[in-house]
């Protein structure tokens, strides 16, 4: 009869156990022909209020010379609700020294502090303006965003960023996006 109870729980674990190590609790989208070009974003803020926040995104790419002659290539990622909703936007910046062109694929983390975005900035920059929590505006200090889809019309992946405000209030920023480029 203990043979019988043990083999069961044996089977039991085995199968679920795929299931608790093939999940981490996060979702990210799987890129397809489907919604490759769907300029959409879905994020979550966590604080003293825990929102939903989705929408358009776009990018565009510029190329910025400083007076040495230095180049850095910036992305920059436009986010605002869908309509004329205006509960929320937001922006990131994907600042590298390079000539031109859209930024790598890979993780890039979010400078816990920014001595100045507007010289020599390699790095990112974001911030939200989100109604719900008042008028003062969060900018990020510390987490990552990260690039898993580069074509010449798209850009998406995911980011995990933690953001104050000047009154010291804090939410957690994380989700998925698919930008499209700017016409």
């Amino acid at each position: 009869m203990s043979h019988l109870i043990i083999k069961t729980v044996k089977l039991t674990l085995w199968g679920l156990l795929p299931m608790f190590l093939g999940t981490t609790g996060e979702h990210h989208w799987i890129f397809t022909e489907g919604n490759r070009m769907s300029g959409t974003y879905r994020l979550r803020a966590a604080g003293e209020r825990n929102l939903q926040l989705d929408g358009t995104i776009y990018y565009e790419s510029i190329r910025e010379v400083q007076a040495d002659g230095e180049s850095y290539a910036i992305l920059k990622f436009h986010l605002a609700p869908p309509g004329m909703d205006a509960s929320h936007s937001l922006g990131f910046y994907i600042a590298q020294r390079k000539e031109a062109g859209l930024p790598d694929r890979g993780t890039y983390r979010i400078a816990e502090q920014i001595d100045c975005f507007l010289r020599r900035y390699n790095g990112v920059f974001a911030f939200a303006n989100i109604n719900a929590l008042g008028e003062q505006p969060f900018f990020a200090n510390g987490g990552k965003l990260s690039i898993d889809y580069v074509v010449p019309e798209a850009v998406g992946g995911s980011l995990a960023i933690t953001m104050r405000n000047a009154k010291g209030k804090t939410i957690a920023v994380s989700g998925d996006f698919m930008a499209t480029r700017k016409n």
